[in-house]
């Protein structure tokens, strides 16, 4: 039984490395389809449209706004293209709780032509990070063109770091999950449950969730939007997944991964799930008997009042008796739940008692 245990153990081992190993090189390559790529694959994306991106020329590469607390500035910056946009678009990253720019839709961008965009910067009342930062980027409809209008929004209440302080914050964000590996099992077509939580090194701006699975699992993440975390703050995850019916492994895959500031923060909290196979459908009906007290004389007749005994019994393994249904001659029906019931005759004359039971397959 260990060998067989152990056995086990490592064939999951080796298929959650398998999958891993596999999903990370998917990443690797969408990675460059996103990007373009270099040569003929970037050419050959239908995702972009063939040749050359439009270049971007900001009047500013990067523009910082001063703000009290709670305090909205509007500033217009400009820029040109340098082909012709047939829709041009603006997005603001991250989301737009803090900056906002107008008109959100261009429209026909010309080539060479300057275009003004309307900024309005607000800072909360009650904010107290000493900068928020944000980009400003130019969309054609099909992809993001570089380069980006970078934008300071300073807080002139807050106390400025010093600079050894100011590059620690300014370095990658290091995430903390507990558990980190959430494992667990679920019957095809059921659902499974969980809680996970998570806390970071740095302050988080805009942080929010991304689900990724495999293998028709269908995972889903609560809370989605985090909104900015502080730094070592705890933040709990509801993760809810389905497990297909007819599962084509018996192992499902799924990750969760926290964005902040549209960049990916890691390391990423991994799911694996064991998949057991569903119990096989009961399509046994049950057995009825019916049995009285006193039992009929030698003419076949009572003359008191008769105990009538109704009972049900469902096949081994099979769902069980939800319930037993009869009526007494031509009365209403009578349920009564469970896998027995009793009845008192006392009218004169034959009585009839049709009866049937019902499992809990139903």
């Amino acid at each position: 039984m260990r060998r067989q245990t152990l056995w086990l153990l490592s064939l999951t081992a080796l298929l959650l490395a398998t999958l891993i190993g596999g999903l990370a090189a998917a990443d690797i390559a969408s990675a460059d389809r996103d990007h373009g790529g270099r040569g003929e694959r970037g050419r050959g994306n239908d995702d972009h449209p063939r040749g050359r991106p439009a270049h971007i020329a900001w009047e500013q590469r990067e523009v910082e706004i001063a703000l009290a607390p709670g305090e909205t500035k509007t500033i217009v910056v400009n820029f040109t293209a340098s082909q012709d946009i047939a829709h041009a678009t603006l997005d603001v990253r991250p989301g737009r709780a803090t900056l906002d720019a107008a008109p959100g839709d261009l429209g026909a961008v010309r080539a060479g032509q300057s275009y003004s965009v309307t900024l309005t910067a607000h800072l909360p009342a009650d904010e107290r990070r000493p900068h928020r930062r944000a980009q400003l980027f130019v969309h054609d409809g099909q992809r993001t063109l570089a380069p980006p209008l970078r934008v300071d929004i300073r807080n002139t209440a807050a106390k400025e770091r010093d600079e050894d302080e100011d590059d620690g914050e300014d370095g990658p964000a290091h995430l903390s999950w507990t558990p980190s590996l959430v494992l667990g099992s679920v019957t095809a077509g059921g659902t499974f449950s969980a809680t996970a939580s998570f806390v970071s090194d740095r302050a988080l701006d805009d942080a929010r969730v991304r689900v990724r699975t495999l293998f028709g699992l269908d995972l889903d993440v609560e809370p989605k939007e985090l909104g900015d975390i502080a730094a070592n703050q705890a933040v709990t995850l509801t993760l809810t997944a389905r497990a297909p019916i007819a599962p084509t492994l018996p192992v499902l895959l799924g990750r969760v991964q926290i964005v902040a500031d549209d960049a990916q923060v890691g390391p990423l909290l991994w799911v694996l799930l064991h998949v057991t196979p569903a119990p096989a459908a009961d399509q046994t009906a049950p057995v009825v008997t019916a049995s009285q007290s006193p039992e009929a004389n030698v003419n076949g007749w009572n003359n008191a009042d008769v105990q009538v005994t109704l009972a049900a019994s469902d096949n081994e393994g099979g769902s069980g008796v939800a319930a037993i249904h009869y009526r007494v001659n031509e009365g209403a029906e009578v349920v009564v739940s469970g896998a027995t019931a009793a009845i008192t005759v006392s009218a004169e004359g034959a009585t009839t008692i049709p009866l049937r039971a019902v499992d809990g397959a139903r």
